[in-house]
């Protein structure tokens, strides 16, 4: 046990590198884009990689069954049998490859069916020809990722995908100003083939028996699989669909200087998200260990939930509060309203952090079956809601459709789902939820009291005042959002190394 907690400590700490890599990159890329690109450009450069995102639909769910599989052999000490999984998966991901790029082509020489203008449509027709090689090798790579997680070296492979951000935004600031758009693109290709080759080289490193061979092919193998993933689809499916339908719906409803605003919100919350993601991605794995050993999950799961809605209120708050200031600073006054925008979805981030330890333990138990129903009712409520309430109240309806699909189906449906097959109490759960519903509401509704009162709004002024907010916004999670036993353990772990560091310099 104190393996498996050095282990996710060190992983957490590498992620969480990784993600401040992420927006330290994402703050000085995304205004540099906007100034070379144009507001029209940049919305096509956001809407081409959305595009790119929905193709995740078709890995059918394999790679969770992969992961749960390696995960599974690995766990009970059967080499042969992980490479039988993983010579079987990488043959099955190969051909869903193929099977992408098939259709990415097709998309290619049809632009129109986008939406776009005629002078637009060659440009994002030939970038999704070209960036079809990503889509292919990003599925071949699925195969690899099971390893890092199931070993729970997530470490590595944060520390491969910081190497990527710094890398393909090095290329971009050389190759945009003589290619453009076409430069962005080579800077994602090249980015992601060298690191490819890292994970592949890093994999055998990590686990030197693993083998690659048509002997180890199994089709039953790929029936265990199937028989785990098909429930999965339909999931992932919906999935895709909810968290990628935005930027279509928006170049339909309004044009695509829209899709550029409503980017700067969704941008700016899928960094907080990666970075809290960087604390909660962590107990995944350990759900299907636990799940191996027989051991009772309920009291993991309301610790794990407890952490991970602390981590959300400790960093959500601060968003709330410090938007707008941030997003003129960032990328100017035009994009103000994008504020507005993120106070609305940040909701949608609480509540799929909420639900987070719930679809661990569904998957680890392979009780996922209803999960794919969920996502598809979430999926039609977010694109009913978005177009209805979008055509009425503009932008901040698409975001009111997102966030309340996000409420039904993370918050409501998977917590009946979760009772369904488990005696886990949610009540605690709930509480800690509602508080922090609680805490972001009052942190919306008096965020321009709170921001007149800090320091005016220069760079200097919003470091200051966001260290602030967010020391704040920590010690209220703290206090009333973390478990008891996961304070307790704080506590100890704090007085342990104090002791230990002040013994050593008294030696």
């Amino acid at each position: 046990m104190a393996s498996m907690q050095k282990k996710l400590l060190t992983s957490s700490v590498f992620r969480i590198f990784e993600a401040l890599v992420v927006i330290s990159v994402s703050l000085l890329m995304t205004p540099y884009l906007i100034s070379i690109f144009g507001n029209e450009d940049y919305g096509l450069w956001v809407l081409t990689l959305s595009i790119l995102g929905w193709f995740d639909v078709l890995n059918l769910g394999f790679p969770t069954a992969v992961q749960r599989r390696i995960n599974i052999e690995l766990e009970s000490q059967r080499p042969d049998k992980v490479n039988r999984v993983f010579s079987t998966s990488i043959i099955l991901f190969a051909c869903l490859g193929l099977l992408c790029v098939l259709m990415l082509v097709v998309l290619s020489f049809n632009p129109q069916w986008l939406g776009l203008s005629e002078d637009n449509q060659s440009t994002i027709g030939l970038c999704l020809m070209l960036l079809s090689i990503k889509v292919f090798w990003d599925f071949s790579m699925n195969a690899f990722f099971g390893f890092f997680s199931a070993m729970l070296r997530m470490d590595i492979d944060a520390k491969i995908s910081t190497f990527n951000n710094v890398f393909s935004s090095l290329l971009v600031f050389f190759l945009i100003p003589h290619w453009h758009l076409l430069g962005a693109v080579a800077a994602v290709l090249l980015s992601n083939g060298i690191t490819n080759l890292l994970k592949i080289f890093y994999a055998k490193r990590l686990f030197p028996q693993l083998k690659f061979s048509i002997a180890f092919v199994s089709l039953e193998e790929l029936k265990s699989l199937f028989g785990f993933s098909k429930h999965v689809i339909a999931s992932g499916i919906a999935r895709t669909i909810n968290e990628k339908v935005d930027p279509i719906l928006i170049s339909h409803i309004f044009d695509l200087a829209s899709v550029a605003v409503f980017s700067i919100a969704n941008r700016l919350c899928a960094i907080v998200s990666q970075l809290g993601a960087s604390v909660t991605g962590i107990f995944t794995p350990v759900f299907t260990k636990l799940m191996v050993r027989g051991v009772d999950m309920g009291h993991m799961f309301r610790m794990t939930t407890s952490i991970n809605l602390f981590v959300a209120v400790s960093l959500l708050m601060p968003l709330v509060i410090m938007s707008e200031s941030f997003i003129v600073l960032w990328v100017g006054d035009e994009f103000r309203f994008a504020s507005s925008l993120a106070m609305v979805l940040v909701f949608a981030l609480l509540f799929r952090t909420y639900a987070t330890g719930i679809i661990s333990i569904l998957l680890a138990q392979a009780n996922h079956k209803l999960l794919s129903v969920i996502n598809l009712i979430a999926a039609i409520i977010n694109i009913s809601l978005s177009i209805v309430l979008g055509q009425k109240y503009g932008l901040i309806g698409v975001a009111i459709g997102t966030t309340s699909s996000a409420l039904l189906s993370d918050v409501l449906l998977k917590s009946l789902l979760l009772k369904r097959y488990n005696s886990i109490s949610l009540r605690q759960s709930f509480l800690r939820l509602g508080f922090c519903c609680l805490i972001l509401v009052l942190a919306v509704l008096y965020s321009q009291d709170i921001v007149a009162q800090l320091l005016p709004a220069t760079w200097l002024g919003f470091i200051v005042n966001s260290a602030a907010v967010s020391a704040i916004s920590v010690l209220i999670g703290y206090i009333f959002v973390l478990d008891a036993e996961v304070k307790s353990k704080v506590r100890i772990g704090i007085k342990t190394r104090l002791a230990k560091r002040f013994g050593e310099s008294h030696l």
